[in-house]
């Protein structure tokens, strides 16, 4: 019994991942497309935005669950740098804060 409690309530949580991951991803999905318009191929783009909403942007180029990028340490103004390949997307910095050296 404990066991089919168990496992009902893990199906429900998946669930509600699979709702929230819906719900969530679409948002930051028309700015990942941006990449594929012509007019800004092979160009630098910069996005300011929340933790969350870099983890939707990780989840969605590198094509992984969302809930995979939880453990993704994002903090505030950190700056997550990826690559763009035809086939492929690199994650080149993640959570880089260069100015945590100059506190001293």
């Amino acid at each position: 019994m404990i066991c089919r409690a168990r496992m009902a309530a893990a199906h429900r949580r998946s669930r509600l991942a699979e709702r929230r991951e819906r719900q969530i991803l679409p948002r930051p999905a028309g700015a990942v497309s941006a990449r594929d318009h012509p007019q800004t191929s092979g160009e630098n783009i910069a996005v300011f935005c929340h933790g969350g909403v870099i983890r939707a942007l990780l989840a969605i180029l590198l094509d992984i669950p969302l809930p995979k990028t939880n453990s993704f340490e994002v903090e505030y103004a950190s700056i997550t740098q990826v690559a763009l390949h035809p086939h492929m997307a690199e994650i080149e910095l993640l959570n880089f804060t260069p100015w945590r050296d100059l506190v001293a």
